[in-house]
């Protein structure tokens, strides 16, 4: 069956759905309802009934399942109110309120009441009839302890939330705000401040008893240290503090407005730095160094046994340290045995005062 709406004059209606059809007239003040095992009529905003009963069908699926009952009541609406819904054992909720004067709620064996709603206390008891729940001035202050859950709320000066796995707090929002998460033998600890101006990560693996950090300080500088003890800086930062550390936005994006960054690998070996859009560059590799300025214009060079000088691209000086040669000195082409017993040679390249090195 498809839903259907028929107009009839002086402003009346009939809506059919699968399982009910409501007749309006004068919608929204008067109508009468009718359909499986649900009856109801109002007049509004002056009294109004509606009851269905459970009831048990056949699902898509071929299953046998269970459309719950309820009965609900206004008189004066919204000032007087009553709802009762059956929803299997210990599920049923049951409510009355004389609004804003006084409401009552029975969900299954828990008990709460509200005087003067929103402005007036909320008291919630559970079956052993032990205080649970404190709320007032919905919803600035809350106290409660619920399915494991205890929440503690004084708007806007501090807030806190705790279950079994989880630690939220903030403080004087949003000034700051802390987030404790623990996940297997993981456990990610979150501080910011004002949002995105400072924000810290930890995260702590406690079998292999490892460490990443990353901090943020928006737009200064952005700071992250992997669990392999790897770590990087950069300066100017406006974009990674907000959405934190991405490859693309690192790679595509970042040397545009960065004017330093740097980074190193655990072991020390391997390091990169970057400073003034790529005007100074210094990479390291094991023993074997390199920098560079002007974009490269001006390149120096140092390996174990070599130094070498760039120039516009071009080689123009380069020392070389050969270990044998410290022993056999006097191999170097014009030198005697006094001349140069260090073992070391000199190369220059393009360079027209080549024949006064000493």
């Amino acid at each position: 069956m498809h839903d259907e709406l028929q107009y009839n004059p002086a402003g009346s209606n009939i809506v059919t759905t699968t399982y009910m059809t409501t007749w309006n007239f004068l919608a929204p003040i008067f109508h009468v309802r009718d359909g499986r095992q649900l009856h109801g009529w109002q007049f509004w905003p002056i009294i109004g009934v509606e009851t269905k009963h459970a009831y048990s069908y056949t699902n898509a699926y071929g299953e046998l399942a269970k459309s719950p009952g309820y009965r609900t009541e206004f008189f004066l609406w919204p000032i007087f109110w009553h709802y009762q819904s059956d929803l299997g054992p210990g599920s049923n909720l049951l409510f009355n309120a004389i609004l804003p004067l006084y409401a009552n709620w029975q969900i299954g064996p828990e008990t709460q009441h509200t005087y003067l709603w929103p402005i007036g206390p909320t008291l919630r008891y559970n079956q052993q009839g032990t205080l649970n729940k404190f709320e007032i001035l919905w919803p600035l202050i809350k106290f409660s302890t619920v399915n494991g859950t205890r929440q503690r709320r004084i708007l806007p000066i501090f807030a806190e939330t705790v279950r079994s796995n989880s630690h939220y707090s903030w403080f004087m929002w949003p000034l700051h705000k802390k987030e404790v998460t623990e996940t297997g033998s993981t456990i990610l600890q979150k501080d910011q401040v004002l949002f995105f101006l400072y924000k810290q990560s930890i995260k702590s693996n406690t079998i292999s008893h490892t460490t990443s950090i990353s901090r943020h300080l928006w737009p200064v500088f952005s700071w992250n240290r992997s669990e392999t003890n790897t770590w990087s800086l950069r300066i100017i930062s406006p974009l990674e503090p907000i959405l934190g550390f991405s490859k693309s936005i690192e790679r595509n994006y970042a040397p545009f407005w960065s004017i330093f960054a740097s980074s190193v690998s655990g072991s020390e070996s391997t390091s990169q730095t970057v400073a003034l859009l790529g005007l100074y560059r210094h990479n390291k590799v094991g023993s074997q160094q390199n920098w560079s300025w002007l974009f490269g214009l001006i390149q120096w060079a140092r390996k174990e046994n070599e130094r070498q000088l760039k120039v516009l691209y071009l080689p123009v000086w380069r020392i070389k340290t050969s270990p044998h040669l410290m022993q056999n000195h006097t191999d170097l082409p014009g030198r005697n045995n006094c001349g140069n017993s260090s073992g070391t040679r000199y190369d220059i390249r393009k360079n027209p005062f080549a024949n006064n090195v000493p």
